[in-house]
Protein backbone atom coordinates (compact mmCIF):
# COMPACT_ATOMS: atom_id res chain seq x y z
CA UNK A 1 0.00 0.00 0.00
CA UNK A 2 1.53 3.24 -1.11
CA UNK A 3 2.19 5.85 1.88
CA UNK A 4 0.29 8.20 1.03
CA UNK A 5 -3.03 6.05 0.79
CA UNK A 6 -1.63 4.88 4.04
CA UNK A 7 -1.80 8.69 5.37
CA UNK A 8 -5.21 9.26 3.55
CA UNK A 9 -6.84 6.04 5.31
CA UNK A 10 -5.19 6.98 8.63
CA UNK A 11 -6.84 10.51 8.48
CA UNK A 12 -10.46 8.97 7.54
CA UNK A 13 -9.62 6.70 10.23
CA UNK A 14 -9.45 9.66 12.78
CA UNK A 15 -11.13 12.56 11.36
CA UNK A 16 -14.65 10.27 10.64
CA UNK A 17 -15.44 9.52 14.11
CA UNK A 18 -14.28 12.86 14.85
CA UNK A 19 -17.29 14.11 12.43
CA UNK A 20 -19.42 11.73 13.45
CA UNK A 21 -19.29 12.60 17.64
CA UNK A 22 -19.08 16.38 15.99
CA UNK A 23 -22.85 15.58 14.37
CA UNK A 24 -23.89 13.87 17.70
CA UNK A 25 -22.80 16.72 19.69
CA UNK A 26 -24.74 19.49 17.35
CA UNK A 27 -27.82 17.25 16.92
CA UNK A 28 -28.03 17.13 21.28
CA UNK A 29 -27.30 20.54 21.76
CA UNK A 30 -30.18 21.17 19.35
CA UNK A 31 -32.76 19.11 20.97
CA UNK A 32 -31.37 20.05 24.22
CA UNK A 33 -32.11 23.97 22.85
CA UNK A 34 -35.43 22.95 21.60
CA UNK A 35 -36.40 21.64 25.09
CA UNK A 36 -35.14 24.34 26.84
CA UNK A 37 -37.86 26.70 24.02
CA UNK A 38 -40.30 23.81 25.21
CA UNK A 39 -40.02 24.52 28.71
CA UNK A 40 -40.16 28.23 28.51
CA UNK A 41 -43.19 27.84 26.26
CA UNK A 42 -44.53 25.42 29.15
CA UNK A 43 -43.87 27.89 32.19
CA UNK A 44 -45.57 31.18 30.06
CA UNK A 45 -48.12 29.29 28.95
CA UNK A 46 -48.86 28.07 32.31
CA UNK A 47 -48.16 31.74 33.69
CA UNK A 48 -50.82 32.97 30.72
CA UNK A 49 -53.10 30.25 32.01
CA UNK A 50 -52.49 31.86 35.92
CA UNK A 51 -53.80 35.47 34.79
CA UNK A 52 -56.46 34.33 32.53
CA UNK A 53 -58.11 32.22 35.14
CA UNK A 54 -57.67 35.12 37.31
CA UNK A 55 -59.06 37.50 35.29
CA UNK A 56 -61.91 35.04 34.56
CA UNK A 57 -62.22 34.44 38.39
CA UNK A 58 -62.64 38.66 38.91
CA UNK A 59 -64.91 39.49 36.19
CA UNK A 60 -67.60 36.42 37.86
CA UNK A 61 -67.05 37.91 41.83
CA UNK A 62 -68.29 41.52 39.77
CA UNK A 63 -71.02 39.95 37.84
CA UNK A 64 -71.92 39.10 41.66
CA UNK A 65 -71.19 41.87 42.73
CA UNK A 66 -73.08 43.53 39.91
CA UNK A 67 -76.05 41.54 40.72
CA UNK A 68 -76.78 42.01 44.15
CA UNK A 69 -76.64 45.60 43.61
CA UNK A 70 -78.99 45.20 41.26
CA UNK A 71 -81.35 43.95 43.64
CA UNK A 72 -80.69 45.71 45.88
CA UNK A 73 -81.74 48.54 43.66
CA UNK A 74 -84.53 47.24 42.63
CA UNK A 75 -85.72 46.37 46.14
CA UNK A 76 -84.78 50.38 46.57
CA UNK A 77 -87.24 51.29 44.41
CA UNK A 78 -90.03 49.24 45.03
CA UNK A 79 -89.76 50.31 48.28
CA UNK A 80 -90.10 54.09 47.13
CA UNK A 81 -92.82 53.48 44.80
CA UNK A 82 -94.81 52.17 47.40
CA UNK A 83 -94.05 55.27 49.71
CA UNK A 84 -94.87 57.57 46.68
CA UNK A 85 -98.33 55.77 46.13
CA UNK A 86 -99.00 55.69 50.05
CA UNK A 87 -98.04 59.84 49.66
CA UNK A 88 -100.07 60.56 46.69
CA UNK A 89 -103.13 58.76 48.15
CA UNK A 90 -102.13 61.10 51.40
CA UNK A 91 -102.15 64.70 49.37
CA UNK A 92 -105.36 62.82 47.54
CA UNK A 93 -107.13 62.95 51.10
CA UNK A 94 -105.68 66.33 52.36
CA UNK A 95 -107.11 67.74 49.25
CA UNK A 96 -110.81 66.22 49.78
CA UNK A 97 -110.65 67.92 53.43
CA UNK A 98 -109.63 70.95 52.32
CA UNK A 99 -112.07 70.83 49.76
CA UNK A 100 -114.60 69.80 51.98
CA UNK A 101 -114.20 72.09 54.59
CA UNK A 102 -114.68 75.09 51.72
CA UNK A 103 -110.96 75.76 51.53
CA UNK A 104 -109.11 76.63 48.71
CA UNK A 105 -107.00 74.04 47.50
CA UNK A 106 -103.41 75.20 47.38
CA UNK A 107 -101.89 75.66 43.60
CA UNK A 108 -99.99 72.66 42.91
CA UNK A 109 -101.00 70.25 45.15
CA UNK A 110 -101.21 66.69 44.50
CA UNK A 111 -99.16 67.57 41.20
CA UNK A 112 -96.85 65.70 39.89
CA UNK A 113 -92.83 66.82 39.52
Amino acid sequence: MPAWLAGLLGSLITTLPALLVWQASTRAERRRQQLARQQVDAVAYERAEDIYQGAIQRIREDLDDERRTTGQLRERTTALERTEKRLRRRVGKLERTIAAAGLPVPDGAGEET
